[in-house]
């Protein structure tokens, strides 16, 4: 210190470094001792230094790594999610027809709605071992093509959890983008499914309201509790609800020229089931599966010239046998129903037994009237 005093070279506004090796009585721990030193002397600019921690711009860049590399997860993930419904509702969509042939042929909602599910459960499963396949597999192939490059030999071994929470996430996630757009197709009625031009988008149910928000609730909570800074990913993902919620907002207010926000409905009298209006305008119906005896084919553009009203919802089994037991209504005979490939007309079947080759529920819509 005398020596280096006396080269003057230390001057306000000089900028050097000065290292001290500190000796401890036995049994003390560097690790505390560092917190101590760290703690009661914030504002000196210390940089403390311990067995355990022999390189900390090295340690302070990994963990900046890791931050930047939660971020990119995190981003993937939202991303992916927002991929994963907007596949599943394209994937519905060119569905429509066989959704309403399975409701023709005596499906409930739960029915599709489960069959749907279990589809896209499968197809996210393979995708997810395939995913932890490449995840696992991936750093002992570059170690095993450019090991010798590495400065430093990595230690290879199998690492379970990262791998069951990568798998947690896109089960998840899956399930938290596919659940709308089936809660959507599960709802839509025979007659909506096959008028592809009128129907608007139905609001989900409240249990699906309340099951997305549980499964995004759930996906936060992870993300935070796995997180290596958790304030970090907290930030992130608030951030990303926020941009969620401000898209949705945005889409709500925007309403096409033209376009009622809202679908006029109404009542005769206060026991009367609720219609509601179809504008005027031009819509898509018809038919094209390659059947050319199916009746509602071809596809074609039908233009209305003035507003109609329909059911808002379908008449069913039950209501329908209350009606002609209320008025002895007998209705004709012979439906048509799917026998080896194509529809042929039955002889002998009426509403109550339509052809399905099963009894009808009393839930279920009317058919054959």
């Amino acid at each position: 210190q005398q020596g280096l005093a006396a080269t003057k070279l230390v001057q306000p506004g000089s900028l050097f470094s000065a290292s001290y090796r500190v000796k401890l009585p036995p049994g003390a721990s560097p690790e505390a001792a560092a917190k101590s030193i760290t703690s009661r002397f914030r504002e000196a600019g210390w940089e403390v230094r311990d067995r355990s921690n022999g390189a900390p711009g090295t340690r302070r860049f990994v963990e900046r790594l890791g931050q930047f590399l939660s971020l990119v997860g995190l981003t993937a993930l939202a991303i992916a999610g927002i991929g994963v419904g907007n596949g599943v509702t394209s994937w519905l969509e060119g569905k429509r027809t066989s959704i309403a042939i399975f409701k023709v042929l005596g499906a409930d909602s739960r029915t599709i709605f489960q069959l749907y599910l279990a589809q896209i459960l499968i197809v996210a499963l393979v995708a997810i071992a395939a995913g932890l396949a490449a995840g696992a597999l991936v750093p002992w192939a570059v170690v095993a093509f450019a090991g010798d490059a590495l400065p430093v030999p990595p230690q290879l071994q199998a690492y379970p959890m990262p791998l069951a929470l990568a798998a947690l996430y896109g089960v998840l996630v899956a399930l938290l983008f596919a659940l709308a757009p089936l809660a959507r197709a599960r709802t839509v009625t025979v007659a909506h499914l096959f008028r592809t031009g009128v129907e608007g988008a139905s609001r989900p149910s409240r249990a699906v309201m309340i099951a997305c928000a549980l499964l995004a609730l759930g996906i936060a909570a992870l993300a935070i509790a796995s997180a290596r800074e958790p304030m970090f990913a907290a930030g992130f993902v608030v951030s990303v609800l926020g941009l969620l919620l401000l898209l949705t907002l945005s889409a709500c207010a925007i309403t096409p020229a033209g376009q009622s926000s809202s679908v006029k409905e109404f009542r005769d009298c206060p026991d009367c089931p609720a219609m509601v209006v179809v504008p005027p305008g031009k819509f898509r119906m018809g038919f094209d599966g390659g059947e050319p005896e199916r009746y509602e084919g071809p596809v074609r553009d039908v233009r209305i010239a003035r507003k109609f009203a329909l059911g808002k919802f379908e008449v069913t089994n039950g209501e329908y046998r209350r009606f002609v037991t209320a008025t002895g209504h007998v209705s004709g005979k012979g439906c048509f129903a799917l026998r080896d490939g194509t529809y042929q007309k039955l002889p002998g079947t009426d509403w109550s037994d339509p052809g399905y080759q099963r009894p009808i529920r009393d839930d279920e819509p009317v058919a054959c009237v």
